[in-house]
């Protein structure tokens, strides 16, 4: 046997040549064969060489790290942390779980932080709503008792609302929440860090924008207190609407509307119409400007004093121009915004969602007049509210016992506000709409029966749709739809 590599003879049994020291097998010639050639096949097989199995394993994982390596350089620019030294958890993929179960497996992280969310917001209810108490809805109060005084002011104290929503787009819901004190509502929000922590983060009086007082509801106007919350674009707005209409002393009105939004952590103005002057008459309004919640200019937008400048000649233009800026709509159904004192001014084309609607009404007494305040929609998720908002002491509730669905005329009624009314009752109630405006029917048992509710006055013998507001029409319309699903008609 000699040695492929320098030729000299190999004695029998050696592993390594003694002239150059080339392993042996696999590297000797067989006998007769020259330097350099293949050897011939053989018949009996060798052993493997572990060592240099070995080596050539431990070459490719060097080799394969080093790629690894590189590449985790060039990915995460030129930096080459571990994901233990970043502080970044291992991805779903490192952890060989299938993107499927990972994409499942972020969503049930997502549901149960809305839950946690959910349950946080819940119990501040509870609290605040054992702290302020609820409003209580309807009260009656004289508003001017001959020599004693001019007026009592109602009770507008405890929770008006609670308002859940995300609000700021982070993903998590936050609540807005208006409640009272010494009879001046106030919006506050609450937020939390976390999903299951939330506190307070922001209050804001209920006013617009140069108003430091308050708004006082109740006493010798009518007013419609009412706070929406509207979508455009992704961005919600909270909408507030202040329309009053004085017919006691002397004929007069004062409406304002101001836009807030909820972020970076607060409450702030986004917009303002105000009225800035005029009670009977000489109308006056104004249109504040704001950036990031702070104040940055106002134009006249509206005035009625002849040679006044201002941006519009009709009230109408100006309020519609300021909530165009928005992309809010106005309802349509409207002739005179001016005098639209007993409905939302909001179209109900809008994405939006009503937090609540105060609602002051005064009636002529024997010694005066007579205010009641009521609350015409509150959300509370039902489950918070043990007792019912609307039932009182027997004396505050009857004027509202009366009616079938007393706030048909206020807010926009659900097929969950008809649930359980029979035949005669969806009749009834859908005739009062009428018989608020007085109209007086011809069948004798819908008169007898009005006739017999101590706030109907029967003027007329017809009552056409454009005497009814948009509040009304909507709802006769659900009722005729519910009555011929039930088959009541």
């Amino acid at each position: 046997m000699f040695c492929t590599k320098c030729g000299r003879q190999i004695v029998e049994g050696a592993r390594f040549c003694t002239g150059c020291g080339a392993p042996v097998d696999g590297g000797s010639q067989q006998p007769g064969q020259q330097p350099g050639t293949e050897p011939m096949q053989q018949s009996v097989s060798r052993r493997p060489d572990w060592y240099a199995l070995a080596g050539v394993g431990a070459t490719a994982v060097v080799v394969a790290l080093a790629i690894t390596w590189y590449q985790a350089i060039h990915r995460s620019g030129g930096s080459a942390e571990t994901a233990a030294e970043s502080g970044q958890e291992p991805s779903a993929a490192e952890e060989g779980v299938p993107a499927a179960e990972a994409a499942s497996g972020m969503q049930d992280a997502g549901t149960d932080a809305a839950a946690l969310r959910s349950e946080a917001l819940r119990a501040k209810r509870e609290e605040l709503t054992a702290s302020y108490g609820v409003f209580q809805s309807p009260q009656r109060s004289p508003a001017m008792t001959g020599d004693t005084a001019w007026f009592d002011w109602l009770q507008a104290r405890g929770v008006w609302s609670a308002t859940d929503m995300d609000f700021d787009g982070d993903g998590l819901d936050e609540m807005l929440v208006c409640a009272a004190e010494d009879d001046v509502p106030t919006l506050y929000l609450y937020d939390g860090e976390e999903p299951g922590e939330v506190a307070q983060t922001s209050s804001f009086l209920l006013a617009p924008y140069g108003n430091e007082w308050g708004l006082s509801p109740g006493g010798i106007s009518d007013e419609v207190i009412a706070v929406h919350v509207v979508t455009v674009e992704g961005r919600r707005y909270i909408v507030c609407e202040d329309n009053e209409w004085t017919y006691a002393l002397a004929d007069g009105s004062n409406r304002d509307y101001w836009i807030m939004e909820y972020a970076e952590n607060k409450l702030r103005y986004v917009g303002c119409l105000v009225q800035t002057g005029g009670g009977s008459a000489e109308f006056s309004f104004a249109r504040y400007y704001f950036e990031d919640g702070i104040y940055t200019g106002s134009d006249p937008y509206y005035d009625e004093n002849y040679g006044a400048p201002s941006l519009y000649g009709n009230y109408n233009d100006a309020l519609t121009a300021f909530f165009d800026d928005y992309r809010i709509r106005l309802n349509r159904d409207v002739e005179d915004y001016m005098y639209c004192c007993s409905q939302s001014v909001l179209s109900v084309e809008n994405d939006m969602t009503l937090c609540f609607a105060l609602v002051n009404r005064t009636a002529d007494s024997w010694d005066g007049y007579e205010g009641e305040l009521y609350q015409s929609y509150v959300d509370f998720e039902t489950v918070l509210v043990t007792e019912n908002t609307w039932q009182q002491t027997p004396d505050a509730a009857a004027p509202y016992s009366e009616y079938i669905l007393p706030d048909s005329s206020t807010r926009y009624l659900t097929r969950a506000d008809l649930a359980g009314l029979s035949a005669e009752e969806c009749r009834l109630a859908r005739n009062e709409i009428y018989a608020r405006h007085g109209r007086r029917f011809q069948d004798e048992a819908l008169q007898s029966y009005f006739d017999s509710r101590s706030w109907y006055v029967g003027t007329t013998e017809d009552v056409t749709d454009d005497m009814l507001n948009a509040f009304e029409l909507a709802n006769r319309d659900l009722i005729v739809a519910y009555e011929e699903e039930q088959g009541y008609r």
